[in-house]
């Protein structure tokens, strides 16, 4: 009798348990620096890139999927790139609306999730840089835990990137 206890209190701990780890997972602070975000970009800027296609998946409450991306002088050229299997060539606020999907608009966005400001919660962002391009090639924003922001959530992941023209 007393081992079965044990085994029902062990199995009614365990939701417990887990809920104890994914607390810890969400709230888990940001993993780079302002150095660290600084570092990369002049890496990234010491290449000058002028032109580059890049792959990668979104995850998000917007157009998630699979997207490539031409940019062409920080600019996206809509008549190339995709996202979720649609063309962006009929769309006439390309950059406005998935600008975010450039490598200038990855840095432009981690400086604003590198300070916690929506709506007075908590963001935790986790970003890697390529180690030899330096551009952002993962990100994931997340509100703490608890936080009923549906648009903060945002993961995004660089599978690929090309680059066509580069210069000094």
């Amino acid at each position: 009798m007393p081992c079965r206890r044990r085994r029902l209190l062990l199995w009614g701990l365990l939701p417990a348990l887990a809920c104890g780890w994914l607390a810890y997972l969400r709230v888990m602070p940001t993993n780079i620096s302002r150095t660290d975000y600084e570092q990369a970009l002049n890496k990234w800027q010491a290449h000058a890139v002028q032109e580059y296609e890049i792959e990668g998946n979104l995850l998000c409450y917007c157009d998630d999927g699979d997207f490539r991306v031409r940019v062409v002088n920080n600019k996206i050229d809509p008549t190339h790139s995709t996202i979720a299997a649609h063309a962006l060539n009929t769309r006439n606020d390309v950059d406005q609306e998935y600008g975010f999907l450039t490598v200038a608009g990855q840095f432009a966005m981690i400086p604003n999730l590198l300070t916690p400001h929506i709506t007075g919660s908590k963001v935790y962002t986790n970003v890697t840089f390529d180690p030899v391009l330096g551009y952002p090639n993962h990100s994931e924003s997340h509100a703490q835990l608890g936080t009923l922001i549906t648009d903060v959530s945002v993961t995004y992941s660089v599978t690929h990137l090309t680059i066509l023209k580069a210069g000094p």
